[in-house]
């Protein structure tokens, strides 16, 4: 006898032992309309909307509004304090959409006690290009002397930001003082 011939003498003989001669099928469904519900069904009451949070994209406002000019990392290059150069130190200035953060040091009147700053600042450009207010978020800073000088959150200041073809100078008053910035990203 051949190999295959057991097995397929058994799926034939299965086969017709089945009714209709074949293996069973499934009831086809009534496909106009569902079954009816029971006659003392109590109807059912409506299916509420699913709760669906809130999702913030704040991604979103970048797509659409162009950055502004003046944002990014930048690195201290010059420092002029009434008109005249002084010793750079170090310092960075990142500018965000509606937020800024400064740090720097730099050498002060006595070598031994250097001038430090550090600020977090919201920002928003005023009616001239040029004049951002800064409100301040945190920040503090030190004298000539040595003392440490907390600014008052909430305070405002206006200060000139102009950009110049390779940089970035922020002015401090009206005496020729300015920090010099270079775009470091």
């Amino acid at each position: 006898m051949h190999r295959f011939a057991l097995p397929i003498l058994a799926a034939l003989f299965l086969a017709a032992s089945l009714p209709h001669g074949g293996p069973p099928q499934g009831q086809e469904p009534d496909r106009a309309r569902p079954a009816p519900a029971p006659a003392d069904a109590k109807t059912l009451p409506p299916v509420p909307e699913p709760f669906v949070s809130p999702v913030p994209r704040l991604d979103l406002p970048m797509r659409f509004t162009p950055r502004d000019p003046l944002e990014g990392f930048w690195e201290l290059r010059a420092r002029s304090i009434g008109g005249k150069l002084a010793p750079a130190g170090r310092g960075l200035l990142a500018i965000g959409r509606g937020h800024l953060v400064v740090q720097f040091h730099a050498p002060g009147t006595d070598p031994e006690l250097p001038l430090l700053r550090a600020g977090a600042y919201s920002w928003q450009h005023t009616g001239e290009r040029q004049l951002l207010m800064l409100t301040v978020l945190a920040s503090h800073f030190n004298d000539a002397g040595g003392k440490v000088h907390i600014e008052p959150v909430g305070s405002v200041q206006i200060r000139r930001f102009e950009l110049l073809a390779d940089g970035l100078r922020v002015y401090q008053g009206d005496g020729g003082s300015f920090l010099e910035f270079v775009r470091a990203e």
